[in-house]
């Protein structure tokens, strides 16, 4: 049983993430798991409205097994009471967070998983692109729809956090 928070389940990406959520547990359970999404809680970015919301929902459902945080606040709103209201219930976290407070969460074991985007390789992959189609084209920008640079979400654990972290910039100066 899954408890799932989310900033805005209407609209944005959160929305867009329960969206796809759903529509995986759906496929999923064709092929024996059981996932149920008990409650589905929005908190519109407000760090107390999240934990409250939390709480009561683990208090009225004491056999969820995951909490599912799809939202990717950067640390705004802090994993810490998430995890510990997780735990206390014999759940496990898994945040969309990327915060360098979920990323120690996961070192720590407090948080299960986080789902990452590597940000750095968003950037650097999509200038490497950039800078081809500039070189190579001599019109300019791809076809519509040859345009897109992939970069896969990772699920970050113990065992391979320390692959994941990026230098936080790079010099990009030309050697002398």
């Amino acid at each position: 049983r899954v408890v799932v928070l989310v900033d805005d389940a209407r609209a944005g990406v959160g929305a867009e993430r329960l969206h796809g959520m759903i529509q995986g547990i759906s496929f999923a359970n064709r092929f024996g798991k059981r996932w149920e999404v008990v409650e589905r809680l929005e908190d519109h970015d407000s760090a107390d409205d999240r934990a409250e919301n939390l709480r009561s929902a683990l208090q009225s459902n004491r056999d969820v097994d995951l909490v599912v945080d799809l939202g990717d606040r950067q640390g705004k709103g802090g994993v810490a009471p998430l995890a510990e209201l997780a735990a206390r219930h014999d759940a496990r976290l898994i945040t969309f967070d990327g915060s360098n407070e979920a990323l120690a969460g996961v070192e720590s074991g407090e948080v299960y998983a986080v789902i990452g985007e590597n940000r750095f390789l968003q950037g650097s992959e999509s200038v490497k692109f950039l800078a081809r189609v500039i070189h190579e084209k001599p019109m300019g920008l791809p076809l519509p729809g040859r345009g897109g640079v992939n970069v896969p979400a990772q699920v970050l654990r113990r065992d391979n956090l320390a692959g994941y972290r990026t230098p936080e910039f790079v010099s990009l100066t030309p050697a002398a």
